[in-house]
């Protein structure tokens, strides 16, 4: 733990006059001297931290020039370059961090990230096939290469990571967020639905203020067919915040209650806030909700 004191009383409640301090001991900046690599390098990191993008840019090219042997230098552009949306200059960094230091997990997860969003399914699996084989299966990692693995519908591969994150992280901030995850590839992809049911109702348990935990839980309760359970999961998710997904799981299950009107009453409202969430359900794999969900035409 790191502190710095600027002379006036230790947790003062109030403000000292300026130029009432005493700076004999307070820290000031140093300048750094335009060959520390090292130096430019924490100073580009700071900039970056702060979205000053442009300094940290500057900072960080010279921090390259100088050593070019130094694999996080490259690494800490590359996410200066991703924050900036630059994606292929991002990418070239990464493989240069890695071709310096194979051993950098996360910069080859961003790296099996990156290409898996740019559509090399073949190079995110190699990166995600070393990640695999080098990492303790107790890695924080392993969480995000379950995420990555489930948006790319491979399942068995995403649960065994899903499996050894949870196994060896019960007491981890990010556990309910995790179990959402489980819980809701499982249920976009109808296998395992007493497991994912499980996941959902824990991590609700532990963050019972998380909208989407409990949208999570009302799709698995129509995938499980009951629908008064749904409508309740996704009561809840709507007084939090009224996301289309929760308006539309709700207008199922309320059809589903034969309660036609207020179905679509939801239904609308979803659509309301996305043009797009009929297909976009049907990308999340509820094929189902297709013979519910049709609009109601009235003539004229």
């Amino acid at each position: 733990v790191y502190a710095t004191w600027n002379g006036g009383p230790v947790f003062a409640l109030g403000r000292s006059a300026l130029g009432d301090l005493d700076t004999r001991y307070a820290a000031l900046p140093q300048d750094i001297a335009k060959d520390d690599a090292d130096g430019l390098a924490r100073r580009g990191g700071a900039a970056m931290a702060a979205e000053n993008y442009q300094r940290a840019l500057e900072d960080l090219n010279r921090a390259c020039e100088l050593a070019p042997g130094v694999a996080d230098y490259f690494y800490a552009r590359a996410r200066l370059h991703l924050a900036m949306r630059q994606r292929v200059l991002a990418l070239a960094d990464l493989d240069e961090a890695l071709h310096l230091d194979p051993a950098l997990a996360e910069a080859r997860f961003r790296r099996a990230w990156l290409r898996e969003s740019q559509g090399d399914r073949t190079g995110a699996q190699e990166d995600l096939a070393q990640l695999n084989a080098a990492l303790p299966p107790s890695s924080n990692l392993r969480a995000d290469m379950a995420e990555l693995y489930a948006g790319a519908n491979q399942t068995p591969e995403a649960l065994r990571q899903f499996d050894l994150w949870v196994s060896t992280h019960q007491k981890d901030a990010r556990l309910a967020s995790i179990l959402n995850s489980r819980c809701w590839m499982r249920a976009r992809l109808n296998i395992d639905l007493p497991l994912a049911l499980q996941d959902c109702k824990n991590a609700v348990d532990m963050d019972d203020g998380a909208p989407t935990y409990r949208d999570s839980l009302g799709w698995t309760y129509l995938r499980l067919g009951d629908a008064e359970r749904a409508k309740k999961a996704f009561d809840g998710a709507i007084r939090l915040k009224a996301p289309p997904f929760s308006l539309y799981g709700r207008g199922l299950a309320q059809l589903r209650l034969n309660d036609t009107a207020a179905g679509e009453r939801d239904l609308a409202a979803a659509r309301k806030l996305n043009p797009k969430i009929d297909a976009d359900v049907r990308k999340q794999g509820f094929e189902f909700a297709d013979s519910q969900a049709q609009p109601v035409l009235s003539g004229s």
